[in-house]
């Protein structure tokens, strides 16, 4: 009876020394710079690993062979793994997000076609709210292996817009109208470059001119809406032409 009451002892002590490592671990101040997930699943982990060492050493004192727990553990391991293969791989992909924070809560993102805000990142998956507050859920794996826009990652944006004009119009009164535009809108930054307005192309239809304005990310869209309502204003005023498609429709009387 010894080597129960060893066995015993052995497992009482281990698990006060592995909950005492465990309080130490989560003060740790390493995890201030990682998400909470992260702090919580390696320090489950360890503890982990701690209890299969635990329970091995008090087998081992009772007499049971040790090369046959290990060869007893690998099996379940590997029966486990080949069961959760695609959710061990989500749980992978979903460390990765964590650590090298591609995205995170709060961002505005494209991932497999779906547009929306970040909500929560977990180890599995990645919960996405879409702009008309559905809630789309993405495997992590999905997001590491396929290409993703992070439009938030950045502290500005560039507005990028194509102006089309008639051949008619007067290209320079387009350019002085766009121009006053956005000088008068202080969210139009003039670093780290300043606007450019350049005629772009020559259509089949139209001139067109090249906009690009620096400012802020959270103006992005705010800025990109009034800017083109301001354009078909103006130039509604001003008699410069917007060209759109027409089709003359000819009706003839069979007498």
């Amino acid at each position: 009876m010894p080597e129960v009451a060893g066995a015993l002892l052995l497992i009482i002590i281990g698990i006060w020394i592995i909950k005492f490592i465990r309080k130490r671990l989560k003060k740790l101040p390493i995890w201030k710079n990682y998400d909470p997930s992260i702090a919580t699943f390696t320090i489950t982990s360890i503890n982990i690993a701690f209890y299969i060492v635990l329970f091995i050493s008090a087998a081992t004192m009772l007499g049971v062979p040790t090369t046959s727990l290990i060869a007893i553990l690998g099996s379940v391991g590997i029966a486990i793994g080949l069961a959760l293969q695609s959710h061990l791989s989500n749980i992978a992909a979903g460390i990765e997000i964590l650590i090298l924070k591609p995205i995170k809560s709060g961002d505005f993102v494209l991932i497999d076609g779906y547009t929306g805000t970040v909500k929560k990142v977990a180890f599995f998956f990645t919960y996405l709210n879409t702009v008309d507050n559905r809630l789309v859920i993405i495997p992590n794996n999905d997001i590491m292996n396929k290409p993703l826009i992070n439009f938030t990652a950045e502290n500005y944006r560039k507005l990028d817009l194509n102006i089309g004009i008639s051949y008619s119009s007067n290209i320079k009164l387009a350019k002085e109208i766009i121009s006053k535009i956005l000088s008068e809108d202080e969210r139009v930054l003039n670093e780290p470059d300043p606007p450019l307005i350049v005629v772009n192309n020559l259509g089949e239809s139209s001139v067109d001119i090249l906009v690009r304005a620096w400012t802020k990310t959270e103006y992005a869209l705010d800025l990109r809406y009034t800017f083109l309502e301001k354009i078909k204003t103006e130039f509604d005023k001003q008699g410069v032409v917007i060209p759109f498609p027409q089709r003359d429709i000819h009706i003839y009387e069979n007498k």
